[in-house]
């Protein structure tokens, strides 16, 4: 089995990434067309197939009460992690936040966010145990995670 992580262009890849969107999320948290240009989106590629995609945004974060992003220097806002079902339960989801967030690190972010569902506790189990994350905002259904970044900071948390 070969695996690779690729950068895509969001606006040349929107068909997949929406393709993929509607596989894994159910219609209410799925993104628009228009959406997808706000992120710089990586796919996991499992023998050539798109298996997952990670989207990030540069200098953003999520700006809860308008539900859109802002600009915010120094944060890397992780705006989506999606994995198809049939590769789940591979570290795949581990392997794309893994290259966010080193991505972060490398690129000089001071910081990482993202949101998920209170209720999403594989993902917030993930981002909370394994990379450290902290809970910053509690806005039900969402819950606003942070990871701090420091430049001696590079191994993941060997608890969970």
């Amino acid at each position: 089995m070969k695996l690779e992580i690729v950068n895509v262009d969001a606006k040349a890849e929107w068909r997949l990434l929406k393709w993929m969107d509607r596989k894994i999320f159910n219609r209410e948290n799925r993104l628009k067309k228009g959406d997808w240009l706000d992120y710089d989106c990586s796919l996991a590629l499992v023998d050539g197939f798109a298996a997952g995609y990670v989207a990030v945004s540069q200098h953003s974060d999520l700006d809860d009460d308008k539900d859109a992003l802002i600009p915010v220097p120094g944060t890397l806002f992780i705006g989506r992690v999606g994995i198809l079902p049939l590769f789940r339960k591979f570290g795949l989801g581990t392997l794309l936040l893994t290259w966010a967030v080193t991505g972060g690190r490398t690129f000089g972010f001071s910081r990482i966010t993202c949101d998920c569902r209170e209720g999403n506790l594989a993902i917030r189990k993930l981002l909370e145990k394994k990379f450290g994350f902290k809970i910053i905002k509690r806005s039900p259904p969402i819950v606003i995670l942070e990871l701090r970044l420091s430049k001696d900071s590079y191994s993941l948390s060997r608890s969970g």
